[in-house]
């Protein structure tokens, strides 16, 4: 089994529409990956894409694109999820991926109220970065809109880029 990885990272402004933004792109990229490497090549279980946001010690991006395959697909596969990433940087999400992405963030999120422990990482939050993750939540997820994700999908891209790919002997 070959495991790959493909890490950006780079300067980025820490605030929420950027937080959230992200975020949306992870989730689209999730739903693009599944559809193009998972059923149409069907060369892995399945991609694990995750990307956040840090403001110590400066404030920074990184996004992780990771997945098992064979020795035989790595390479058709890293070119697939480099070209849809690209794609979306280009042409934005399809909208109806926005869409399921919006939708699924603000049902979590009424989920997340009724858990102990997401407030604890509010009330956190609120002391240590100064901001209350909870406040116009709603909102805020409907207003990203393509030309968002398309540009938060461009800042990854322009960031630093290292491949790791692990081939057993």
């Amino acid at each position: 089994m070959v495991t790959c990885y493909m890490v950006y990272n780079g300067d980025m402004q820490f605030n929420r529409k950027n937080q959230l933004t992200m975020q949306a792109l992870s989730d689209v990229m999730d739903i693009v990956y599944t559809e193009k490497i998972r059923e149409d090549e069907g060369g892995t279980y399945g991609v694990g894409v995750n990307g956040n946001l840090s403001n110590r010690p400066k404030e920074s991006f990184m996004f992780l694109i990771g997945f098992n395959t064979n020795k035989d697909m790595y390479e058709k596969l890293m070119g697939i999820a480099k070209a849809e990433h690209q794609n979306v940087a280009n042409n934005g999400p399809r909208p109806e991926d926005l869409k399921k992405v919006q939708e699924f963030l603000v049902k979590k999120h009424a989920e997340d109220l009724e858990n102990n422990r997401y407030w604890m990482n509010c009330i956190q939050t609120n002391d240590c970065d100064g901001y209350n993750p909870m406040a116009n939540y709603v909102d805020m997820i409907n207003s990203i809109t393509s030309e968002d994700v398309a540009n938060m999908a461009k800042a990854v891209l322009n960031g630093y880029n290292k491949e790791v790919v692990q081939i057993p002997e």
